[in-house]
């Protein structure tokens, strides 16, 4: 008797695991997650052998920083934030240099003529078929000498896409390759 209850109460457990199983199938996760934590893994022995070894360098370091003279140490160069990465400096160029008119080059209080102070350059990229190249567009600026008083500059070359560096044979070129 004792053998048969014995049986029965293993069929039975087999039963409630197939079932706990069926279960888990139809509504666990559907994803083949492990329920193991992640401390019980031994995945990171290397990591963790490293870690100990700098912590270990570390207080040796501390220890020899206490009796060895303090250097200065040089400011961390902070990355600058934002702009846009040069155009390549081995591409070709092709400089255009956008001028005030002739009219415009003398002061408007006392009418000196202006003298040139600075130019403000922008580079697009520019595609020839089989030829990319670049185009730098340099717009003189004009100042007054006498009177200090505002600064010229030509005004920059329309743009299909405000500021952008593509010019519009770039985008035809990439509307039509696609």
């Amino acid at each position: 008797m004792e053998k048969k209850e014995a049986q029965w109460e293993a069929t039975k457990a087999a039963l409630f695991e197939q079932f706990r199983l069926a279960i888990e199938r139809q509504f666990g996760p559907s994803t083949e997650k492990y329920r193991v934590a992640q401390g019980d893994l031994l995945i990171n022995e290397a990591e963790a052998a490293v870690d100990e070894e700098d912590a270990n360098a570390q207080d040796d370091a501390t220890d020899d920083e206490e009796d060895a003279p303090t250097e200065p140490r040089q400011p961390v160069k902070r990355r600058s934030r934002g702009g846009r990465v040069a155009l390549p400096p081995e591409l070709p160029r092709v400089e255009v240099v956008h001028e005030l008119p002739e009219d415009a080059r003398h002061c408007h209080d006392d009418g000196t003529e202006l003298k040139e102070i600075g130019q403000e350059v922008s580079e697009e990229l520019h595609v020839v078929p089989a030829r990319v190249e670049v185009i730098r567009h340099v717009r003189v600026k004009y100042g007054c000498p006498a009177c200090e008083e505002g600064v010229q500059i030509a005004p920059a070359p329309a743009k299909l896409l405000p500021r952008s560096n593509a010019s519009a044979t770039l985008l035809a070129y990439v509307a039509t390759a696609k």
